[in-house]
């Protein structure tokens, strides 16, 4: 039995131990490291090469405006959808990052800039090549955005990703993500239940690890009575 502040999830012997993790192989375990090693370079912040009048917007974004930002985003969204220079996709992952960490940006700019994002990059975050779905979860992660938050979470269950090491990347991932998180009570008991019944299912030591460490980042923000 494994116990939260907000959950208790009770781990089948067998989930716990049914995956060696010698077994696992030597170069997604490369590829995890190196894509984890570069998330603190991406909180940096300023420079994010959008109109200082949008980023400060205090109401709903124009169409204009809208069409500004999604232009802004396309060229780097290509780069990690489709590029084949690594360092080129990491360029374009601190591009689409920066917008978010701005000191300027407000909680309406960034509502917006979330949802133009969760609609590029869920699919590159869903799709079958590890290395850019990281990437696109990493992005993700800064926007503060519930919509994007389900995305990684869906990224970390079972039933609905069979690579183990995305479900790895993406619970080691929603850590932080829970702590930046602007939401209600509501919304972390919900993610919270995702969760936990996402650990009850999870075949791989290393992946079950990071979603009971996200257990305990949401029950740290959760308003608690």
């Amino acid at each position: 039995m494994v116990c939260t502040a907000m959950v208790c999830t009770s781990v089948p012997t067998a989930q716990r131990t049914r995956t060696n993790p010698r077994m696992m192989p030597r170069t997604l375990l490369t590829t995890l490291l190196a894509a984890f090693l570069t998330v603190p370079a991406l909180g940096q912040s300023g420079g994010s090469g959008i109109d200082a009048s949008i980023l400060s917007a205090t109401g709903a974004l124009n169409a204009a405006q809208k069409t500004s930002v999604s232009s802004y985003a396309a060229r780097s969204v290509e780069a990690i959808k489709s590029g084949t220079d690594q360092k080129a996709i990491d360029d374009a992952r601190t591009a689409l990052v920066k917008p978010s960490r701005d000191p300027g940006a407000t909680p309406a700019f960034r509502k917006a800039y979330g949802v133009i994002l969760v609609t590029e990059l869920a699919p590159i975050a869903k799709g079958s090549d590890l290395r850019r779905a990281v990437v696109a979860m990493q992005v993700l992660r800064f926007t503060r955005s519930s919509d994007a938050l389900d995305v990684i979470v869906e990224c970390a269950t079972p039933s609905t990703e069979s690579d183990p090491g995305k479900r790895i990347a993406a619970g080691s991932l929603l850590i932080d993500a829970f702590e930046d998180l602007e939401a209600s009570n509501t919304y972390y008991d919900q993610s919270a239940r995702k969760l936990r019944d996402a650990a009850v299912a999870e075949p791989d030591w290393m992946a079950l690890q990071q979603k009971l460490n996200a257990l305990a980042a949401a029950a740290r923000k959760k308003d608690l009575p």
